[in-house]
């Protein structure tokens, strides 16, 4: 079942009252995805440090209605960073940014805690078994909100090829979906890890770096089917998912190894303060380490790119 976009619009007013009354000093204003919250948090720290005076405004939401409060609700910001360089191609460019830097990475798994049903038996080669077994509880973000969401549909399909031979005839896909209801789906991942450790879920599909942070068991995933290595990107690229925005704002995403990117908006408040993040971003390669999101950094469109971020690329 795909949902309303309703709740984008909730969390759009929230944000909007939260910024109200922010101080008068330099600010850097940062919308940016749910599972960089540990990352950015760090950054911020530094940045601060590094900067007396200048505050790091922090906006946590799904990837996508961090690029929609720009493109729809024409809120400013100085940097959007997302979990998928293609949610900023697809909402953002070239009307609202004519680039995009990839900056980090991940792999797709299952998180899992002590109390999971069937804990002790579930590994890598087994784990479509478990999670298809009627009595367990499995959690997954909302694939129109978040590209975690739909990034756990690729996993999905693209295990019914990886495993087709010992599958006979039934589909990994449809399995977990039907064993997934709309109930247990949340806008963006850190809620499902809140669900995980309450104990109202017995597994999530989730990205690694959010099981490392929080200390969550993990099951890894083949790479043919992780979305975490550049050697199967064609694997990858043969699913892909149409994000419900309704109507016009309607748009496809395909399997990609996962790259986090980031952008400065046209309508940046601050654009000067944004490269100077943004530079940091890319020099403190040790935080990214740190957090399980490491990737070579790139970029989609280098011929649009600031020269001080351009400087920078291997």
């Amino acid at each position: 079942m795909r949902k309303s976009t309703g709740f984008f619009y909730l969390l759009i007013l929230a944000g909007t009252l939260l910024c109200k009354g922010c101080g008068d000093s330099p600010q850097v204003i940062v919308f940016h995805a749910g599972s960089l919250s540990r990352l950015m948090s760090d950054l911020k720290a530094g940045f601060e440090a590094a900067n007396p005076g200048v505050e790091v405004i922090l906006e946590a939401s799904g990837s996508i209605p961090a690029c929609r409060k720009t493109s729809e609700l024409h809120r400013q910001a100085d940097i959007i960073a997302v979990s998928d360089s293609q949610v900023i191609e697809r909402l953002l460019y070239p009307k609202f940014s004519d680039w995009s830097l990839v900056f980090a990475g991940n792999k797709m798994g299952i998180a899992y805690g002590e109390h999971s049903k069937y804990g002790e038996e579930i590994n890598s080669d087994n784990w479509f078994e478990i999670l298809s077994r009627k009595d367990v509880k499995l959690g997954r973000a909302d694939p129109d909100l978040d590209p975690c969401g739909y990034r756990t549909l690729f996993c999905w399909k693209l295990s019914d090829v990886f495993y087709q031979e010992k599958l006979a005839g039934k589909s990994i896909a449809a399995s977990l979906e039907a064993n997934c209801p709309p109930a247990n789906m949340r806008p963006f991942e850190l809620e499902l890890v809140a669900l995980l450790q309450s104990y109202a879920l017995d597994y999530v599909f989730i990205y690694e770096s959010i099981a490392r942070q929080f200390n969550l068991k993990f099951v890894d995933l083949p790479d043919k089917i992780n979305l975490g290595t550049t050697t199967e990107a064609a694997f990858y690229s043969s699913v892909d998912f149409q994000v419900n925005g309704g109507g016009e704002k309607e748009f496809t995403v395909s399997g990609q190894q996962i790259c986090y990117a980031f952008t400065i908006p046209e309508s940046a408040p601050h654009p000067q303060l944004a490269l100077k993040f943004g530079e940091f971003m890319l020099k403190s390669r040790e935080i990214s380490d740190n957090f399980y999101q490491t990737v070579e950094a790139a970029s989609l469109h280098p011929e649009n790119l600031p020269r001080e971020l351009r400087k920078l690329l291997p």
